[in-house]
């Protein structure tokens, strides 16, 4: 991803106040207790993360940083794509009070480049209800459209049973469609 030259100005102002580690010595830290921080957005740390980090995304860290780490000297590691989200945040952790904050030189990318160990579920997105329900809900129109095209060019006499059914599989099929609609959305809402 090519960045702006206002994004890269900004980076370049904090580098200067940040202090950063490489991937073996990330993962010497981490071994010796060092907190390893994902800062990506939460699609690129479902994709895959580092085994042993945790996610706090860019957007939320410095809300939640308190609550996850509310010792100032912990010895926290960021790290995003290539290095200048992490920077950024750990800069702004400084800012709050944090000591011992460093950002990952090359961050995912140097990760993997490292082959160091991603998280087994990183390649697992769970499945909820909520995913399965625009599937169920397909389900019943097909059988809804299956019954009147049964009683319509087949028996080309639909009795009243076979209309009852298929107008309660369209509406059973419109709210599965509604209720994910709904859910999907709530899930990604801002805060």
């Amino acid at each position: 991803m090519e960045h702006s030259q206002e994004f890269l100005k900004l980076v370049e102002g904090v580098q200067a106040n940040v202090r950063e580690v490489s991937v073996d010595d990330t993962i010497d830290r981490v071994s010796k207790g060092a907190k390893l921080i994902d800062v990506r957005e939460d699609n690129e740390w479902e994709t895959a993360h580092a085994e042993c980090s945790v996610h706090l995304g860019r957007g939320i860290i410095e809300r939640d940083i308190v609550s996850a780490f509310p010792e100032k000297d912990t010895e926290l590691i960021l790290y995003c794509g290539g290095g200048f989200r992490s920077a950024l945040a750990a800069d702004n952790l400084q800012k709050m009070g944090y000591t011992n904050v460093w950002s990952m030189a090359g961050g995912w990318t140097a990760w993997n480049e490292a082959r160091a160990q991603i998280a087994p579920e990183s390649s697992k997105k769970p499945y909820s209800v909520i995913d399965w329900l625009p599937y169920i809900g397909g389900l019943f129109a097909g059988c809804g459209v299956s019954i009147i095209a049964l009683g319509l060019f087949i028996v080309r006499n639909p009795s009243d049973g076979l209309l009852y059914v298929a107008i309660v599989l369209f509406a059973v099929a419109i709210m599965c469609g509604s209720v994910a609609f709904i859910f999907r959305n709530r899930a990604n809402r801002p805060d």
